[in-house]
């Protein structure tokens, strides 16, 4: 005999969450603060370090081809465009 489950764990631990959405809205607190870290990130793939190496427009910049990666196999070289740490603060008014 096999026993199957209709409903998965993850929908019925979403459906408390749902349920208790007005318990936890942190705007029904006088204040809260919190810390927020953004990160946006470009890849270049398929990167052939030998070919940007002799390219002499890109001599000057040959320290950023040391950063090269490989993932499964295919290269690839990261560039960050934007890394931000906020500090969000909130009080409502008296």
């Amino acid at each position: 005999m096999v026993v199957r489950r209709k409903i998965d764990r993850g929908l019925l631990l979403w459906r408390k969450i749902v349920r208790r959405k007005k318990y936890n809205d942190r705007y029904r607190y006088a204040n809260f603060s919190y810390e927020l870290y953004n990160k946006l990130e470009l890849d270049l793939n398929q990167v052939n370090k030998d070919k940007l190496k002799t390219n002499r427009l890109l001599r000057p910049f040959n320290f950023i081809l040391d950063n090269v990666d490989t993932m499964e196999g295919k290269p690839f070289l990261p560039v960050f465009l934007t890394e931000t740490l906020s500090d969000y603060y909130y009080q409502k008014s008296r």
